[in-house]
């Protein structure tokens, strides 16, 4: 038996997703600094003291990795400071415009 169906497949799409407000734009970024630059501060110091100990000498292998690590790190909190960069340049929420009024001229 040779049964076709033929389903009709309705594509609908995406509501359109607002857009991120500046504001938020900035906490993410600035949340995402201080998440990822601290770990990354502490992980690069503890490769640079086993690279530079010299009462633990390490194999050429090991100096090759550490020294890998350590640029690796070195390129994800430039990444990560970029970001900040980023935040510091997007525009905070638009500061209320005082309407003031003039003073009146009166007629001489």
């Amino acid at each position: 038996m040779d049964a076709r169906h033929d389903f009709a497949v309705e594509s609908h799409p995406a509501p359109p997703q607002p857009p991120i407000e500046p504001a938020e734009l900035r906490a993410v970024l600035i949340h995402l600094n201080h998440e990822m630059c601290r770990p990354l501060d502490s992980l690069r110091a503890k490769f640079d003291r086993m690279l530079n100990d010299r009462d633990r000498p390490i194999s050429a292998d090991q100096r090759g990795q550490l020294q890998t690590m350590l640029g690796q790190c070195d390129e994800l909190l430039t990444l990560t400071r970029g970001s900040l960069d980023c935040a510091r340049l997007a525009p905070a929420a638009p500061a209320p415009v005082a309407h003031r009024s003039r003073p009146r001229r009166t007629a001489r």
